[in-house]
C-alpha cells in the first residue's frame, strides 16, 4: 500500500500535459518536452511495477529516463530562464547542488535500467522509487510550484 501511495505521490508531480508548454520556444521547449517524456515514462513504468504485468517493458521505460536524466544539465544553460519556464532561479545560482541532484538521478536511472533488464520485481520497484524521489527532490527545490 505504501508503495502505491509513494507512486501515485511521484506522478502527481509531473505533468503529463501542461498548458505552461504552450509559446515555449528553444531550448526551454526542449526541456520542457524531455521532462515530459521522462514523467511519462515513470508513468507507464508505475503501473507496469504495480500491475506485475509487462515487467519486461519497465526496461524501456528506464531507458527513457536515464536518457533524459544524463542530458538535464545540459538543458539549463544560462539564460534559458525565460517564460514559460517553470525552472526556478535558483538552479543557475545554486549550479553546483543542482548539477550533483542531476548527477545522482542519472546514477539512479542508469541502476534502473539495470535492475529492470534483471527482471526482479521487488528491485524494480525498489529502484523506481529511489528514482521518483530524485525527481521529487530536485523538483522541490528548483521547480516553480503550480
Amino acid at each position: 500500500m505504501n508503495r502505491m501511495i509513494f507512486v501515485a505521490g511521484v506522478l502527481t508531480l509531473i505533468p503529463l500535459i501542461s498548458p505552461a508548454h504552450e509559446g515555449a520556444m528553444g531550448i526551454v521547449k526542449d526541456r520542457m518536452d524531455a521532462m515530459t517524456e521522462a514523467g511519462r515514462a515513470m508513468k507507464d513504468a508505475g503501473e507496469r511495477i504495480r500491475s506485475g504485468r509487462s515487467l519486461a517493458e519497465v526496461k524501456d521505460d528506464a531507458r527513457t529516463i536515464a536518457a533524459v536524466a544524463s542530458r538535464i544539465a545540459s538543458l539549463f544553460p544560462p539564460g534559458s530562464d525565460q517564460r514559460p519556464t517553470e525552472a526556478r532561479p535558483e538552479i543557475w545560482t545554486r549550479w553546483d547542488d543542482f548539477t550533483a541532484r542531476a548527477q545522482a538521478l542519472e546514477r539512479e536511472s542508469a541502476g534502473f535500467v539495470t535492475d529492470a533488464g534483471a527482471g526482479d520485481r521487488d528491485a524494480i520497484a525498489g529502484r523506481f522509487r529511489t528514482v521518483g524521489r530524485a525527481c521529487a527532490d530536485c523538483h522541490d527545490q528548483y521547480r516553480i510550484k503550480k
